[in-house]
């Protein structure tokens, strides 16, 4: 994974937003470890299933999100990924850049209501 993320150190989990390529794909990610499969588990069921977040998360974005529990390794990760074929352009990394800024936007107010 590239280094462009932060690492947040909410309270159910460990957050990492970062910018990755695979398969042929470029990406912003909200990244969940915990250390700990059946937590990371849980916290990815709870933001992934409770609809409302979901949805919440979605809307604010204004795009469609990968879910990915990643069944058979610890982490888990939300991805948005590039409309097109990765070549970082200019015009890939202002993507990268805005798409960053709208993942952080959207998760880290719901993540905060998980401190309740």
């Amino acid at each position: 994974m590239a280094g462009l993320g932060a690492r947040y150190a909410i309270l159910l989990a460990p957050l990492r937003y970062g910018a990755a390529f695979g398969k042929g794909r470029l990406r912003v990610e909200a990244y969940i470890d915990t250390g700990e499969k059946e937590r990371t588990k849980e916290i990815f069921d709870k933001l992934c299933k409770l609809c409302e977040k979901r949805q919440e998360i979605e809307q604010s974005i204004s795009e469609e999100l990968e879910w990915n529990s990643i069944d058979d390794k610890r982490a888990s990760r939300i991805s948005l990924y590039y409309p097109d074929e990765i070549r970082l352009t200019e015009e890939a990394r202002a993507w990268l850049v805005e798409a960053m800024g709208k993942m952080r936007d959207a998760f880290d107010p719901v993540l905060k209501d998980f401190r309740d």
